[in-house]
């Protein structure tokens, strides 16, 4: 294992894919319609600020801040009214700023598991498919929520000019589930409802 620089600052750039929760909703009586939410999986880009608190001959433990800057994802919603089904897309926004600490087994291939906990916000546009008096239209929503996230990586070492040059892949997945709808579900609440699930991705960085 390349021995770690005596600060152990690691700054990394990350980037992946991220898929979303699914929700659906029933308009009461006297209309009874059906609504579904569903975002494709989109790309996503975060940084991260680690720092060694504690570091042996078995591995290390890291503290970091990460950001993940508002990054969007299409959104498609369902009204279904009987046998008639019409469609709209919207675009639904999502970013995070994380606290996180992460153990990391020191070996040839590293491999990493850790918590982070992510203050998230999230909103969708309004959008209306409306055309000669049929369709439907839907007012945009937002929210915020702070969830805890499980995070699992493997990376590879490399010194590079008296520093650490790193490259690994990472899974995180959120533990717990966002919210489900309900007949008085709001459009704010529709936004926490369709918040992620789970991230895959790549990154890179330097140890200081």
């Amino acid at each position: 294992m390349l021995p770690l620089a005596a600060s152990g600052l690691e700054a990394t750039l990350s980037v992946g894919q991220q898929g979303y929760s699914s929700g659906s909703s029933t308009v009461p009586a006297p209309i009874l319609w059906d609504i579904g939410y569903k975002a494709d999986t989109s790309t996503f880009v975060n940084i991260r600020l680690g720092y060694d608190v504690l570091s042996n001959a078995t591995g290390r433990l890291t503290v970091s801040l990460a950001h993940q800057p508002e990054g969007s994802a299409t959104l498609h919603v369902d009204s279904t009214y009987g046998s008639v089904v019409s469609s709209l897309s919207s675009t639904y926004k999502h970013g995070y700023t994380a606290l996180g600490v992460l153990w990391t087994f020191k070996k040839a291939v590293e491999f990493g598991v850790g918590l982070d906990y992510r203050m998230e916000t999230m909103s969708f546009d309004a959008a209306s498919n409306v055309v000669g008096g049929s369709g439907f239209s839907m007012t945009g929503g937002s929210s915020s929520t702070s969830r805890p996230w499980a995070r699992l990586n493997i990376a590879k070492a490399f010194p590079v000019s008296g520093n650490t040059f790193v490259a690994g892949a990472e899974a995180a997945f959120a533990l717990a589930s966002a919210p489900s709808l309900t007949e008085s579900s709001s459009p704010d609440d529709a936004a926490k409802a369709l918040a992620p699930k789970y991230q895959v991705g790549v990154y890179v960085g330097f140890r200081f």
